[in-house]
């Protein structure tokens, strides 16, 4: 039964398949079905071994056939049986299994393709179903109405109208003559009468309401049309309606859009040329009224103004090379003139011909030169006519002018006459030799040195020559030496180098050693101070040490012994701000330590002592930058750390002076700056106890602010 099920699918499927249309199926292709005809039963095959004496009702032959209900398939063709016993065949209609099939009666086989009976022609599938619906057979169309008659004339099924042969049945399509009218069937609409437009061999028709074609004039869409009395096509060309309205008709009906036109291109609007602006395609174009709407190319005027049309007939924006000559077109797309500002470029378009200027031109009461790309000169000299050269100040107006000779430029005023030494002109320096010649490069004048620009154009500021660096002065113009403060940045203009800005790496300058950075910042200073150990003799006078390498930094000469022996006021009683609470030779009996205000106190003990104009200074509470500062100037600077140099133990011990409070804290150690990296982030100490040692800077800084930012300077 499975296969009975499937055989019965497969019909109902094709017939479904058959009603839908031309559009939906070609038949012819479809794939044969024949093994698969329904029954009620499966079908059996007849073996071939009949003879051909033997028959049942006139049918085909039953020796040794074993004939069962239903289908049956012998030498090629299908029968139907109604009954074994007798065998009876069927002929005439069957209706089985939903379809319809036709059994012919004077053969009793199965009919397929087109057959005619009964005065009505049907279409039989390969499988021997009637079709219903629309049949495709051999290239050809049928359409087999609800009772499998096929449709001959017209047939209107839904929206559309076909026409079908009345004597083969087959449908129409193309140009159709009926009587007087003609119609054309939509080969591509599946032969569907067309209604409105029809292109058919180049050549344009308009089906009006009831499908005929038209003729002569006619109106659509409120647009008069005409079209050939005897094959209905529609004319081309130029046609004046009877409003006297004229229009252009092409191949494809009236023109819409570009047309090519006796050699010029117009725009049309319903066969209507356009006239004036247009935008399309993103471009605008001008169609000249003057000449019909014809497109303009070249430069034109259009409504007063001056516009630039490319080949193509688009209008120009931007710069436009026509015939060797340079045009401008703004954003609207009139041509510029007067003076024109691109990106900075100044540039002066002539005001009656839109051309870019080149050379000198005057305008107003200055002269000016362009280059050959009309670029505005400035600030600079350029060639003129012949020998002549030409300076543009920054305004662009000529400002000098001179003759170029073997030597150079040379100056000429307005009365011929060569001009010497200093000139001022729009706000630069220049100067001249004695025969008029404007210097360029370095020069030494009046025992300065300068340097002037290829303009002759007297420099200021930094100047970068040769890969070295100089100051120029702002306002004089000499080349400076020596320090240099910009923006609280400091530089070293080295006068035995020429003037060079001191860079990358350390330089020895007067009696301290400096770091400058690749730009030549100065961002590292170092003095050479002593570094005495306080082992043995002072256990606990790192502070008396310190001091003492301060002192010999400027060229005393201490043993290191001496401050703490003689010059150290010491005390008890918890004293340690100033004086020693202790004894720095011993490492327990009191506090053993001190704070700034007495080795200040010490310090100046000792330089009166000497007979010494300087004096020591408490400079705690400082800045870092301050600290820092006074390092820069080749000052070392005592200060209060750790022994291991990072942050400290507890306060042990606290005391106010002065408005400030002084602590001992754990670790408590004196040290003396004496250099310090920004780049590597580091400073250098002298250190009673670790040598010359390196410390990370943040650190250092923090551990020092932290222990009350203890500070003794000798000035």
């Amino acid at each position: 039964m499975a296969r009975k099920k499937r055989i019965t699918l497969i019909l109902i499927i094709f017939s479904t398949l058959l009603l839908a249309g031309p559009g939906a199926v070609d038949i012819a292709n479809a794939e044969p079905i024949s093994s698969s005809i329904p029954t009620d039963i499966e079908r059996q095959s007849v073996p071939s071994t009949l003879s051909s004496s033997d028959s049942i009702d006139d049918g085909p032959a039953q020796e040794s056939v074993e004939w069962n209900l239903g289908w049956n398939s012998f030498d090629g063709n299908w029968f139907y049986v109604d009954s074994v016993n007798p065998v009876s065949l069927h002929s005439g209609w069957l209706y089985t299994s939903g379809t319809w099939y036709w059994l012919d009666p004077s053969t009793h086989a199965m009919a397929t393709g087109l057959h005619e009976f009964n005065g009505s022609a049907y279409w039989f599938n390969s499988s021997g179903a009637m079709a219903t619906g629309w049949v495709r057979d051999g290239g050809s169309w049928y359409y087999a109405g609800e009772g499998g008659a096929l449709a001959s004339g017209w047939l209107h099924l839904g929206s559309n109208w076909f026409w079908l042969d009345p004597e083969t049945h087959a449908m129409a399509t193309g140009m159709l003559g009926l009587g007087d009218n003609a119609f054309w069937l939509d080969p591509s609409n599946g032969g569907a009468m067309a209604l409105g437009w029809v292109r058919d061999g180049g050549s344009w028709y308009y089906a009006g309401e009831g499908g005929a074609l038209a003729r002569g004039p006619i109106s659509v869409g409120g647009v008069p049309y005409c079209f050939d009395i005897e094959t209905g096509a529609m004319l081309t060309g130029y046609q004046t309606d009877a409003q006297g309205v004229r229009r252009y008709f092409g191949s494809c009906g009236p023109l819409n859009g570009w047309g090519l036109v006796d050699g010029s291109w117009y725009w049309f609007a319903d066969g209507i040329a356009s006239t004036g602006w247009i935008r399309t395609g993103g471009s605008w174009y001008w169609l000249d009224p003057e000449a019909g709407g014809a497109m303009a190319t070249g430069l034109h005027v259009c409504n007063g103004a001056a516009y630039w049309f490319n080949a193509s007939g688009a209008m120009a924006t931007g710069w436009v090379l026509d015939g060797g000559t340079w045009y401008y077109a703004t954003g609207s797309g009139a041509l510029a003139s007067g003076w024109l500002n691109l990106n900075g470029t100044w540039y002066w378009l002539d005001p009656s011909t839109y051309v870019m200027a080149t050379g000198v031109q005057t305008i107003g009461s200055c002269e000016y030169i362009f280059n050959s790309s009309g670029k505005m000169m400035a600030n600079c000299w350029s060639n003129g006519d012949g020998s002549w050269m030409y300076h543009s100040s920054s305004s662009g107006a000529i400002d000098l002018k001179g003759i170029m000779t073997d030597s150079g430029i040379q100056l000429i005023d307005d009365g011929g006459n060569v001009r010497t030494g200093w000139i001022e002109s729009q706000g630069s320096r220049y100067y001249c030799s004695a025969n008029g010649v404007i210097l360029t490069g370095w020069q030494q004048i009046a025992g300065s040195w300068y340097y002037f620009n290829s303009d002759g154009r007297m420099a200021t500021g930094w100047l970068n020559d040769g890969g070295n660096w100089f100051w120029l002065d702002f306002s004089s113009g000499t080349m400076k030496t020596g320090w240099l403060s910009l923006g609280g940045t400091w530089y070293y203009l080295d006068a035995a180098r020429g003037g060079v800005m001191l860079s990358n790496g350390w330089y020895w300058i007067g009696s301290t050693d400096y770091k400058f950075s690749p730009s030549g910042a100065m961002v590292g200073a170092w003095v050479d101070v002593p570094c005495y150990s306080q082992y043995p003799e002072l256990p606990t006078g790192c502070e008396s040490v310190a001091l003492t390498n301060l002192l010999n930094y400027y060229g005393f000469g201490l043993g290191k012994t001496i401050v703490a022996d003689y010059y150290l006021p010491k005390g008890s009683n918890g004293n340690f701000v100033t004086a020693f609470d202790g004894n720095p030779r011993r490492s327990s009996g009191g506090l053993m330590g001190c704070v700034a205000p007495a080795i200040t106190i010490a310090g100046n003990n000792f330089l009166r002592a000497a007979g010494s104009g300087k004096q020591a200074k408490d400079v705690s509470f400082s800045s870092i930058s301050s600290i820092k500062n006074r390092l820069t100037c080749g000052q070392p600077v005592e200060m209060w750390n750790t022994e291991w140099g990072s942050w400290p133990g507890g306060r042990y011990a606290a005391r106010w002076y002065n408005g400030h409070s002084y602590g001992l804290w754990g670790g408590n150690h004196a040290v003396v700056l004496k250099g310090y990296d920004d780049e590597q982030g580091i400073v250098y100490l002298s250190d009673s106890i670790n040598g010359n040692v390196t410390r990370n800077a943040q650190v250092f800084f923090g551990t020092w602010q932290q222990m009350d930012s203890q500070a003794v300077v000798i000035e």
